[in-house]
């Protein structure tokens, strides 16, 4: 299923408007690069590729959760179970998890391999968010 517009898409975790409810949008090889192309005004877009049985990925995905909704005017998280998605996670490369891209506006700007304590993450998205800060004051 191919969606039309974001606005078309499950409620993102980090959407300020609603309360995360624990379910990011269920992303597929059909709706990955709209998801992360149409971010509704968010700069950055995290993609977490994850698995059930990873324990990394369980230890990590309730941080990048935090994360999001602290950061809910500027950073949306989606998710990737490579299980359920292995088209996906042979694009890209994903021969262990948990990986993290980051987009900004459909433009890969960063990756990180590995758990990562909230700190980290944070460190991680400031210096992209200052970035992202500068280039939108320049228009």
């Amino acid at each position: 299923v191919l969606f039309r517009s974001l606005s078309e898409l499950p409620t993102p975790i980090g959407n300020c408007a609603t309360p995360a409810t624990g379910h990011e949008p269920v992303i597929t090889a059909a709706n990955f690069d709209e998801a992360v192309g149409l971010s509704a005004g968010v700069p950055l877009v995290l993609v977490d590729f994850w698995a059930g049985w990873c324990i990394a990925c369980r230890q990590l995905n309730p941080i990048l959760r935090r994360i999001a909704r602290e950061y809910c005017n500027s950073v949306r998280l989606i998710t990737v179970d490579v299980d359920k998605e292995t088209q996906l996670a042979t694009r890209f490369q994903i021969d262990a998890v948990p990986v993290v891209l980051l987009y900004s506006y459909g433009r890969r700007l960063d990756a990180f391999m590995g758990a990562r304590s909230a700190a980290e993450v944070r460190a991680f998205l400031h210096k992209h968010l200052s970035q992202d800060t500068a280039i939108s004051r320049m228009y």
